[in-house]
């Protein structure tokens, strides 16, 4: 990319470049609100419980030096 961009500088041509970070984009997603679309929009019933494994019984904990908080259940976000 680096190189396009200076090869179009040398030729005086205007140069655009959208990049777009989606690493934050489902920290919020409700998992029944996903279900209840998926549901809705007919995926089977054997998917449906393929996705609820996927996003169910996940725990977090924070650690800071040799303090951690309690483990608790994750209910939101894609792990």
């Amino acid at each position: 990319m680096k190189d396009d961009i200076t090869c179009a500088m040398k030729h005086c041509k205007v140069t655009l470049a959208i990049l777009a970070n989606f690493s934050k984009a489902f920290d919020t997603v409700a998992y029944k609100t996903v279900l209840n679309i998926l549901h809705h929009l007919g995926f089977s019933k054997s998917f449906l419980r393929w996705v609820i494994g996927y996003l169910t019984g996940h725990k977090q904990f924070v650690q800071i030096d040799d303090r951690a908080s309690k483990l608790v259940d994750i209910v939101f976000g894609v792990p």
